[in-house]
């Protein structure tokens, strides 16, 4: 189905599969609140940036906040100038980042082997868990993402191996687009396409390519393209603001430090761990996927040079990031595509070539009924606690259910290579169905923007809205929903900071323990305060937000 379709598109129209497939996956329900506290954090941060009007230096909670670099802040600021102040205008940067990434994606698959397996490669990666979700979310990792991609589409168009002459444009758009990497996630950003880049040329031997790819021109451009920003960090905090961001933000999360504890420490092996869960449902191929570089008919189908460039672009960044102090899930979206181009790749062999040994070829149909039972299990499992039209929730488990369908139909009347085409077609609409039918009844447990909302019209006509040694949670949703800045009430009180006999304050939690609430509320009434409960959301059986109203006995 899709080799058919993409031989009537012909040229580069592959381009225009990829982009009607990945906002099918992306643009639908925006409307929700936002999710989680990363997502809540990159709104706030975003909107004091357009309340303030400083671009250079961001805040959150009006304090210095140099953990990033203000690139993506400003592409939200700019959708709120354009739109309005809002979750949809939030998110709307990551959309597109998602948007522009898989689609670049489709540009390398098509450079490293044709239009189909670019559409497949853009597939894979759009309709794994983790994309799935900050797709949907005001997510930095998406924009790296996309940096990244596109910079190694750069390298592709521009790279002439063993030649004198390099692309000029392409090589200029490479280096723009690393620097642009640098401004989303600082020094971290081009790190991975300039790893990809080393071990690419290295494994080819083609040494002097470091001299023909013109790093100076690179150095000049980013030089140019930094420096003014570098400039309002000296002018705005002087050295220290350089210390904050390249000391405290860069070194100490490669190496940890008990000077700054920037936490998600974990065991080395954790990675491995979180790309197998996270990857889903594509990583249930890693054990047939990973084999394919190391056969002599699959290095032939792709073109060894290919295989070296998804090699390359895969294992340095992965051990980078397995070698670094700090690790999170999303650090590994920009390598997303390298795993994709593997699990597409064999896909694809297997369609084009031979079916393969009797044991992959069971183990490829066992994952294509898996396929076929996601795409039935999604929309069930999203029934119970849906809230959207019905007419919606219809028409779209019909047509993961008709995908399903063809999945089967497939295992059953043709040879098994051909089954996968029409996998595919079924996990396209799955990701469909789990985002727009799943993803909201999965999120609505970490979505506090009812309980924040409420406290907003409550909080109104007060001065200052209180949390007791606010979270980042309690920060980033109220600050974003409340449009102020939480202050945090010591105990014991300043009493100067308290009305007099009579007169409350509001005090708010937002997503703490049962028990943590409890000894908030034991802590005022033992510092000499009378608390009144104004709001309770149960967010979870062990978590709640509150509002309260505390005054002096």
């Amino acid at each position: 189905m899709f080799s058919w379709l993409l031989r009537q598109a012909g040229g580069p129209r592959y381009l225009l599969v990829t982009l009607l497939m990945a906002s099918a996956i992306y643009l639908p329900f925006q409307g929700h609140g936002l999710w989680r506290t990363s997502d809540a954090r990159e709104a706030e941060i975003a909107r004091e940036m357009l309340a303030n009007g400083n671009l250079a230096v961001p805040h959150f909670n009006g304090e210095v906040f140099l953990e990033k670099p203000p690139l993506f802040s400003i592409t939200i600021a700019l959708s709120y100038k354009i739109l309005e102040v809002s979750e949809r205008a939030a998110r709307l940067p990551s959309t597109l980042f998602a948007i522009a990434a898989l689609m670049g994606l489709a540009v390398i698959g098509k450079k490293l082997k044709s239009g189909l397996f670019g559409v497949a490669l853009a597939l894979v990666t759009g309709t794994t868990v983790l994309y799935l979700k900050r797709g949907h979310e005001a997510y930095l990792d998406v924009a790296l993402a996309a940096a990244v991609i596109w910079s190694l589409a750069a390298f592709l168009h521009a790279y002439r191996p063993f030649t004198r002459e390099q692309k000029t444009a392409p090589l200029i758009a490479f280096y723009v687009l690393l620097t642009a990497a640098f401004f989303v996630k600082g020094l971290v950003g081009p790190l991975v396409p300039l790893l990809t880049v080393g071990a690419y040329i290295l494994w080819l031997r083609d040494y002097r390519a470091f001299l023909r790819l013109k790093p100076w021109l690179g150095l000049i451009i980013f030089a140019v393209l930094a420096a003014p920003w570098h400039y309002a960090l000296f002018k705005q905090g002087g050295t220290e603001y350089f210390k904050i961001f390249y000391i405290n933000n860069h070194l100490y999360r490669f190496v940890q430090s008990d000077e700054v504890d920037l936490g998600h420490h974990t065991e080395w092996w954790w990675y491995f761990w979180t790309t197998w869960k996270f990857f889903r449902p594509w990583s249930l191929l890693f054990p047939v996927a990973f084999i394919t570089p190391f056969r002599k008919e699959f290095r032939a189908w792709l073109g060894p040079d290919s295989v070296k460039f998804i090699v390359s672009w895969l294992v340095p960044s992965f051990l980078f990031f397995t070698v670094s102090s700090t690790k999170r899930e999303d650090y590994l979206l920009p390598i997303y595509g390298a795993l994709a181009a593997l699990v597409a790749g064999w896909m694809l062999f297997r369609f084009e070539t031979e079916e393969g040994p009797k044991w992959e070829r069971f183990y490829g149909l066992a994952f294509a009924a898996i396929i076929a039972a996601a795409a039935v299990f999604v929309p069930v499992a999203s029934f119970k606690g849906y809230a959207g039209p019905w007419p919606l929730f219809a028409l779209i488990s019909l047509a993961a259910a008709a995908g399903a369908a063809l999945v089967v139909w497939r295992m059953i009347t043709d040879r098994p290579r051909r089954v996968w085409d029409a996998v595919m077609v079924a996990a396209w609409l799955a990701a469909i169905a789990g985002a727009v039918l799943l993803l909201p009844v999965e999120e609505k447990d970490r979505d506090h923007s009812a309980f924040c909302i409420k406290v907003a019209e409550l909080t109104a006509k007060k001065p200052a809205l209180y949390c007791m040694g606010p979270s980042e949670t309690e920060r980033a949703f109220l600050g974003f929903y409340c449009r102020r800045r939480v202050t945090n009430l010591e105990l014991p009180p300043d009493v100067s900071l308290l009305p007099g006999p009579g007169r409350r304050i509001p005090v708010a939690v937002v997503a703490r323990t049962t028990k943590q609430i409890e000894e908030r509320k034991a802590a005022l009434e033992a510092a000499g305060m009378k608390v009144e409960q104004a709001l309770f959301d149960k967010v979870s059986s062990h978590r709640a937000c509150v509002l309260w109203w505390v005054r002096k006995k």
